[in-house]
């Protein structure tokens, strides 16, 4: 039933202008409940000023970095 329940969650964002990044148990409510992480987007498809998640997966994925190791978890 949770996985039906994301799949038609994840239907609805994905025809908004939002992106789901990661799916999470939600810690607050418990339970069968899920916070969804997403980026977001305006209609012509760039990202939202206060989407700084776009520009942090740019600078993630660049091949220098990439070899690095977070000092976060």
């Amino acid at each position: 039933m949770v996985l039906a329940l994301v799949k038609l969650l994840l239907k609805i964002v994905n025809s908004s202008y939002t992106s789901p990044q990661a799916i999470f148990k939600d810690p607050f409510r418990r339970g069968e409940n899920i916070l969804v992480i997403c980026d977001a987007y305006t209609p012509a498809g760039e990202p939202i000023p206060t989407n700084k998640r776009h520009n942090v997966a740019k600078i993630f994925s660049h091949p220098y970095v990439a070899s690095e190791e977070p000092w976060y978890i």
